[in-house]
């Protein structure tokens, strides 16, 4: 069972991660006004966090899996453009170790799933992925949605499909000879799905975009008869995309980070938390410890 991902790879993108116990907050000071004061805009720029024992199905398996010490959120999928077709997928780990919304296509309903475009190449073939991890590696197709995660969201993004069934069944020697365990169900994977925002900017970046080359993330073309030669795909985190990009760094505004916020634990511990996942360190409210 994964207890933490982590991406083979380089990285890029400003990351800033605290814990926070609760009490106090931001203080300002103003000259005095006989007009009525600036009001203060909604935060929207944040996601629920929380850390317990896993995924339901996972905690009531025969064999008694239990995740510890993970975080996760809720991240909700749409057919890219469509608003009355969309399924919220629970206890999908943060990962501030790899980049890229990867979500088990056993999670997501099949209607919907049936709903969202894969992703095509130049030759016009679905494109499929590999994603490597330090002890495992991930395969399955790159579809598009419209993806919000808490107050944010990003409209026709890429996401990897774990474990996703077709010509995306059989995974590529070049994917498997990486070494490691198949993370494609949810006793191996431990979640739902994973949430990159590590630093990078996109799951590959410039190593994906010239030919023969990649790094973590390794990207097929897959006709009917398979899924065997690399492709190149451009990196960038705006729309149109073709590699998975970073979800935060994607979204408009509010990008340029993320702050994960945690009540202090006693020493004993706690069977769960709840917290805040931030997204924009520079426009996040954080509470100061007391």
């Amino acid at each position: 069972m994964i207890k933490k991902l982590c991406a083979i790879g380089a990285m890029g993108l400003a990351l800033v991660l605290t814990a926070c116990g609760g009490g106090g907050g931001h203080s300002s000071s103003s000259t005095a006004s006989t007009g009525p004061g600036p009001t203060t805009p909604a935060l929207t720029n944040f996601a629920t966090l929380t850390v317990d024992g896993g995924p339901t199905a996972l905690t009531t398996d025969p064999n008694g899996y239990i995740d510890d010490n993970i975080a996760f959120v809720s991240v909700t999928i749409c057919p890219p453009g469509v608003t009355n077709n969309c399924q919220t997928i629970d206890h999908v780990q943060v990962d501030t170790g790899s980049t890229g919304l990867r979500i088990l296509a056993s999670a997501i309903t099949p209607s919907i799933l049936a709903a969202m475009p894969t992703e095509s190449d130049v030759s016009g073939n679905p494109v499929g992925e590999c994603f490597g991890y330090v002890d495992g590696y991930t395969f399955g197709s790159v579809r598009q949605a419209d993806v919000q995660i808490g107050g944010k969201g990003v409209s026709d993004m890429p996401f990897q499909t774990i474990g996703d069934t077709g010509v995306f069944s059989t995974v590529p020697s070049t994917c498997s000879s990486g070494g490691g365990t198949n993370i494609s169900t949810l006793q191996a994977l431990g979640a739902n799905g994973v949430i990159g925002i590590g630093v990078m900017a996109n799951d590959c970046d410039a190593a994906c975009t010239v030919p023969g080359g990649y790094g973590a993330a390794i990207y097929y073309d897959c006709p009917s008869t398979g899924c065997a030669s690399i492709i190149t795909r451009a990196a960038s985190t705006t729309a149109p995309f073709q590699q998975l990009p970073n979800p935060v760094a994607a979204m408009n505004g509010d990008n340029n980070g993320t702050i994960i916020s945690l009540p202090a634990a006693p020493t004993a511990g706690e069977a769960t938390m709840t917290g805040t996942l931030y997204f924009g360190p520079t426009t996040a409210w954080v509470p100061r410890p007391s």
